[in-house]
């Protein structure tokens, strides 16, 4: 997946090395340079799952996500709007198969990583929305979150964060508690 101008593509290529026929597909449309491309996964059908911000004239719209029909995304079964407020994101896949996400929520004094459980494949019912790890201080912002889940089944969440009033950066590490990391979360500061 990537972004070309004002547009979501997809290219699929035939062969491992991509070095003969591709198919490419548009998926969704930016109407503004702050729509963002944050990831994609295949999900356990085969079909990739597309993580986006779409942008506004003025900012962030909020998270979305995009179920293909097919392997190429030819067309898109499903766009599920799953936040109004991010900064960063990662998407990842579940032990079950079903998407879950880590992303940065923004606020004026303080800063919170959440974690989105989605309760179905494509995101579309049972989702929890829930903060994995908050930190308070002024002018501290946290971003590019990278997501996994552990031999234990259980997500880990790695983030950056950036105290820009004491100008002091660190590392941190979230490994959740459980599936949906709503409880019994582990934080520690690496570096």
């Amino acid at each position: 997946a990537y972004r070309s101008g004002s547009d979501l593509k997809v290219i699929k290529c035939n062969d491992p090395y991509c070095a003969g026929q591709k198919s490419t597909n548009t998926v969704a449309f930016f109407p503004s340079l702050y729509g963002t491309l944050y990831g994609m996964v295949l999900g356990f059908d085969g079909n990739p799952r597309i993580l986006y911000d779409p942008g506004t004239s003025s900012g962030n719209a909020g998270l979305k996500i995009s179920t293909c029909a097919d392997p190429a995304c030819g067309s898109v079964s499903s766009s599920v709007s799953l936040t109004q407020n991010n900064t960063h994101a990662y998407l990842a896949l579940g032990s079950d198969g079903y998407p879950i996400i880590a992303y940065s929520a923004g606020y004026i004094n303080f800063d919170e990583m959440h974690f989105i459980k989605c309760g179905n494949s494509d995101c579309s019912s049972g989702n929890t929305d829930v903060v994995a790890n908050l930190i308070a201080g002024a002018y501290t912002t946290m971003f590019s979150p990278f997501l996994m889940v552990g031999s234990d089944a259980k997500p880990i969440i790695f983030y950056h964060t950036a105290d820009g009033y004491n100008n002091v950066d660190t590392f941190r590490f979230v490994h959740c508690g459980n599936a949906n990391c709503n409880s019994n979360n582990s934080a520690t500061v690496i570096a």
